[in-house]
């Protein structure tokens, strides 16, 4: 016998019994949430062409994806990603100007080094929504994060928001090069705010502008002091300017929400996708090593399938958030009554019977053919929350 046919590859895992009831008690309140916001569910191929993902679009590395090959020598690749799955689904079936609210539940692909430890087959739910770019659009999946959140019976969390045009703005304004942009990226994902200002300084940059990126890698509280200070100080730089005062319009539609206590700014955030265009956004609660949610806006993405329409999308992996509730003591299970009926070839006919009977009053049952005396049969669910009967 190999020594690998027992263990699975690095990064997944077998999930069962109880892990398994808690995810679609997750999965049933998120779905029924988002429902009621108008949302219709969507289901797209595990796998898909490389193309969708990878080529002119080059939302991926190819060395972050896995790889096969069709019958036809074409090159397909499993989903990393559900965005760009949706953005093709509904370039190809959805052709009238309606906004579009779809939602999802399925597992990811990934394979980034990024991911070292981590689970690199995971559940994922989210929603689109599609055809309007609007502050009111920003405010509707931010709010439905934070219900979706809610409704699994999580409160302490926090949704930190941020905007793909800062980044781009600083490059634009420090004119970096390609190499120098990823570089400054690295620093900026790893939150390595020491490595940045070494990095800038040693390429000449302004102090002014170093001062700004120091300043845009913090966390702010919506109206706060530090807030107000950023918002003067970026009054210089006019691309910064403009996304700092959207982030603080869209918090005031979120206050009518009544969401906004879950709200911070996280102005240095960014994504390891490079399609996002506007808002961006993950959630946070503790007992968690990574996000619960991550999103935003990708009004360009569509474009690439033929589709120039304005997006705007959230995931939550629920894996992390079943974690979180776990660890936090939120999720629980509430166990059906279980009757194990232990019967000879000979009482068969009644076991049966007695077993429907059972199950038409919501009785979870199992029947169990006896080889060995009753009692032995009893002593192996002895440490089982079970009832255990015998039928003669």
């Amino acid at each position: 016998m190999k020594k690998t046919i027992l263990h699975t590859p690095e990064g997944v895992r077998d999930i069962y019994n109880e892990e398994i009831e808690k995810r679609e008690v997750i999965i049933k309140q998120l779905k029924d949430l988002i429902k009621t916001y108008g949302y219709d569910n969507i289901e797209t191929p595990t796998f898909e062409y490389m193309s969708v993902y990878y080529k002119d679009i080059t939302l991926r590395k190819s060395k972050d994806l896995y790889k096969f090959f069709d019958k036809d020598g074409n090159t397909l690749v499993l989903r990393p990603d559900f965005t760009p799955s949706i953005a093709r689904a509904v370039s190809k079936y959805f052709t009238d100007d309606k906004v579009i609210r779809l939602f999802y539940v399925g597992n990811v692909f990934a394979n980034n080094r990024r991911y070292q430890g981590r689970l690199k087959e995971s559940c994922q739910f989210g929603g689109e929504l599609i055809g309007e770019e609007s502050i009111d659009s920003d405010a509707e999946i931010i709010s439905i994060i934070v219900n979706a959140l809610k409704s699994c019976k999580l409160d302490d969390f926090q949704i930190s928001v941020g905007h793909a045009d800062i980044f781009k703005g600083l490059i634009d304004i420090g004119k970096f090069d390609e190499d120098d942009t990823e570089t400054i990226r690295e620093y900026m994902l790893n939150r390595n705010v020491f490595g940045l200002e070494e990095f800038l300084e040693s390429n000449n940059t302004s102090k002014d502008l170093i001062d700004m990126f120091l300043s845009i890698c913090k966390m702010y509280t919506p109206g706060s002091d530090d807030w107000n200070r950023l918002l003067d100080k970026a009054n210089q730089y006019k691309i910064l300017s403009k996304s700092l005062n959207y982030l603080n319009d869209l918090y005031e539609v979120l206050r009518k929400y009544g969401v906004e206590k879950y709200i911070s700014f996280e102005t240095g955030s960014l994504s390891e996708y490079d399609y996002y265009t506007g808002i961006t956004f993950a959630g946070y609660t503790y007992k968690s090593g990574e996000p619960i949610v991550t999103g935003g806006r990708y009004d360009n993405l569509l474009s690439n399938f033929g589709n120039k329409r304005p997006a705007i999308g959230f995931g939550i992996f629920v894996d992390q958030l079943q974690l979180a509730l776990d660890r936090q003591n939120i999720l629980y299970i509430e166990k059906s009554n279980k009757i194990i009926i232990c019967y000879k070839s000979c009482d068969r006919k009644k076991a049966i019977n007695e077993a429907i009977k059972l199950r038409k009053q919501s009785n979870i049952v199992e029947l169990i053919l006896l080889k060995d005396d009753f009692d032995k049969a009893k002593a192996l669910y002895e440490d089982e929350n079970v009832t255990v009967m015998e039928i003669k």
